[in-house]
């Protein structure tokens, strides 16, 4: 309690009205730097692009979470700088899988699988996906196990603190891209793994929110769909995407999948967006 004497000080977030943001209604409808839109075109369309939200992706083993949100981060890449924080598979793997995937974006181009970068048969098609990779190089940051060689390096917080420093360097957040949240940790001691999940689950909704950034990550659920450690993810998560398989692969190698909206904080929920999925191009496309 204040003397009387004394008058408190207004904290400065209590200040001002929202005149601000009526003069700025892009910030009320669509965040600050607007909403980023992404490959695959028809999810990008259901979900109108993503703006300053966790989205949680969820399915089964060898579903093509990794691909999806690899397809993601690449064609965000196009618009600003994407942390890429790899905490299953190497940054090289990351690489091997986004080239492929690329190479179906390349107009004109020739959808190229992982063997075919090293066919000299191919050279000036690869010639072609390594030329338009390298235009946006720069924007693709990728860290993996190596590059993050200390518990610290893992945590939640060494994260935040880096996504926090680009977006002051570059005058723009970085989206981030998190395989997978359940394999990120604390730099501080925790009582059990589902306070490290619980305290790994809040700080990735405060990237988003705070850095008002699209965080993307996989989340690992059990058999019954429950976010496996922490209940806490399902609560801080904006989106939550279910990737499930309609039809193993095809003659020509494709498989045909859906993703659902099971949660969808800032739009509608319960819609349903079919894909079809090119396990050895690690791309997805629409369905024809």
């Amino acid at each position: 309690m204040s003397s009387p004497n004394h008058t408190p000080a207004v904290p400065p977030a209590f200040r001002g009205g929202i005149r601000p943001l009526l003069d700025r209604l892009d910030a009320v409808f669509t965040g600050t730097d607007g909403r980023v839109t992404f490959e695959p075109a028809p999810l990008s369309a259901e979900l109108n692009g993503l703006g300053e939200e966790l989205v949680l992706l969820t399915g089964v083993a060898g579903g093509g979470k990794t691909d999806l949100i690899l397809n993601m981060g690449l064609s965000m890449a196009r618009h600003r700088r994407v942390v890429i924080a790899s905490y299953e598979i190497a940054r090289a793997a990351c690489v091997r899988r986004i080239l492929p995937a690329a190479s179906c974006l390349v107009p004109g181009g020739t959808p190229l699988t992982e063997a075919d970068f090293s066919d000299e048969d191919k050279r000036e098609a690869v010639d072609g996906t390594i030329a338009a990779v390298r235009s946006i190089a720069d924007n693709l940051i990728i860290v993996d196990d190596l590059t993050m060689d200390d518990v610290r390096g893992h945590s939640i917080e060494s994260l935040t603190e880096a996504v926090h420093a680009i977006a002051l360097r570059d005058g723009i957040p970085p989206a981030v891209i998190v395989d997978y949240a359940q394999l990120v940790t604390v730099s501080t001691p925790a009582f059990s793994t589902t306070d490290i999940l619980d305290r790994v689950s809040f700080g990735l909704a405060q990237m988003a929110h705070h850095e008002r950034t699209p965080v993307i990550a996989v989340a690992i659920t059990g058999k019954d769909g429950s976010f496996r450690g922490t209940a806490k993810l399902e609560f801080d998560a904006d989106i939550i995407l279910s990737i499930k398989t309609d039809r193993e692969d095809a003659e020509n190698g494709s498989r045909g999948l859906h993703v659902d909206i099971k949660k969808n904080r800032n739009g509608a929920a319960g819609g349903r967006v079919d894909l079809t999925y090119w396990p050895a191009y690690h791309h997805f496309a629409a369905v024809a």
